[in-house]
């Protein structure tokens, strides 16, 4: 008697866990402008984003902002970002731009009819002494794209961690001179020093790539400032699936935008080193 009563209290309960809930995709509430950019002190153009917030079923292109004003301030200097005709929503960085590593950049931005500024200090660049690639046969598992051929490689660096200050590294990887990521999380690895910090580090395994031999890997090792680090690894944790028991729901992005806008703006000061698979 005792087990029909705890069986049917089991039902019960499994129904009033599986209550439906209706979304209603086609509602917009007030929207919202987004604003995506990173500097750079590399020579290549830097790029700057800006769309709205649209409902669900908004047809795709109506939510790029392509009439903005993009003032980008430094140093007492002023450099404006232009529409890319080709990319609406898109803006470039003047020709002969380049970064100041240790600079403070504001970028104020004219969207939408109202105004948006973040202002963020671009590190110092961090060269690591060494940097190489070593095959690693231990990594159980292997990526949807095979070619055939491919293996996994560590890369590993040698490199003495400022003193004195708690650090942000944010790294990139380009193989064979193109971007192959897919996912903000294998666009670049991100982390802090807590366990490391004011190190001299030997050999310190920075990740791992899954490229063929003799690849040639442009291994990009860039500091971003803490609110930098915080924005992009909050994006990067909700855009991946968690549909694990015990995670929480999904949760807002910081943003460091002012006036209620969206998105991230952050220096990054690269250092590079070119390696290749053995």
């Amino acid at each position: 008697m005792k087990k029909s009563i705890l069986y049917i209290l089991g039902i019960v309960l499994l129904q009033a866990c599986t209550e439906r809930i209706e979304f209603d995709l086609g509602e917009q509430g007030e929207a919202k402008v987004a604003i995506d950019a990173l500097i750079d002190n590399f020579p290549s153009p830097d790029t700057v984003v800006i769309r709205k917030t649209t409902s669900f079923y908004e047809p795709a292109g109506n939510d790029v902002i392509s009439d903005a004003s993009v003032i980008l301030s430094a140093d007492g200097n002023t450099f404006t970002f232009t529409p890319i005709i080709s990319m609406p929503g898109y803006y470039i960085s003047p020709v002969g731009f380049i970064a100041n590593p240790g600079s403070t950049y504001t970028l104020n931005i004219i969207a939408d009819g109202q105004e948006y500024t973040a202002t963020e200090k671009m590190p110092l660049v961090i060269n690591p002494d060494t940097a190489y690639l070593v095959e690693n046969p231990n990594i159980p598992f292997e990526p949807e794209d095979i070619d055939g051929g491919d293996r996994w490689y560590s890369v590993k660096v040698t490199f003495q961690e400022p003193v004195g200050i708690k650090n942000f590294y944010f790294i990139r990887y380009l193989i064979n001179g193109k971007d192959r990521s897919k996912t903000l999380s294998s666009y670049a690895s991100y982390v802090e020093d807590t366990f490391f910090s004011d190190e001299y580090l030997i050999n310190a395994d920075l990740g791992s790539l899954y490229i063929f031999p003799n690849d040639t890997v442009d291994f990009l090792f860039g500091s971003i400032n803490e609110q930098g680090y915080e924005i992009w690894s909050a994006l990067v944790e909700e855009s991946e699936f968690r549909g694990g028991f015990f995670d929480g729901p999904p949760a807002n992005i910081p943003s460091n935008w002012s006036n209620g806008g969206l998105g991230l703006f952050m220096p990054v000061s690269y250092s590079r080193k070119v390696v290749v698979a053995p």
